[in-house]
């Protein structure tokens, strides 16, 4: 059965090996994503068995005031676990859970955004299936001659 919860400290060896798989590997740098994900920001975790499926992480922007939000990571580091709806029930858990914070906080919620390569295809699809929309293009991203896109979910 899948289950969720908020990532706590307890999850910074996810973050850590997360990070050194896909960004770069610099340990230290590696620490600090982990503590980011788990003690700043707001993570979620999916399980399923007791396996460890995935995760999605969420940021305020410019203060909670502005009722903007990033999600500047979602992973599924086990291929097996990839293309079996994993990444979109990541998102929903990650939307209610962003909705939900603001209506407790009081503040109305503008914008969440995601910068996502032009080659995640799936990701892509993931994101407009709900709701989301490109807002820009962003040439040159991580390399000359690469593309990604911000995807927004406007609440106004």
């Amino acid at each position: 059965m899948l289950q969720y919860r908020l990532a706590s400290k307890e999850d910074k060896t996810y973050f850590i090996e997360d990070y050194l798989k896909y960004y770069g590997k610099e340990q230290d740098l590696a620490e600090r994503y982990a503590i980011a994900c788990t003690e700043v920001h707001r993570s979620l975790m999916i399980y399923k068995d007791e396996e460890n499926i995935g995760a999605i992480t969420w940021t305020m922007k410019e203060g909670i005031t502005s009722g903007l939000v990033e999600i500047f990571q979602m992973s599924i580091p086990n291929k097996k676990n990839r293309r079996k709806g994993y990444g979109n029930t990541l998102l929903l858990l990650c939307i209610e859970d962003i909705e939900n914070y603001y209506r407790k906080k009081g503040y109305p919620l503008r914008r969440v955004f995601i910068v996502i390569d032009e080659e995640n295809l799936a990701g892509r699809n993931v994101y407009r299936k709900n709701g989301f929309d490109v807002l820009l293009e962003v040439k040159h991203h991580l390399k000359t001659g690469h593309k990604a896109f911000v995807y927004a979910k406007d609440y106004f």
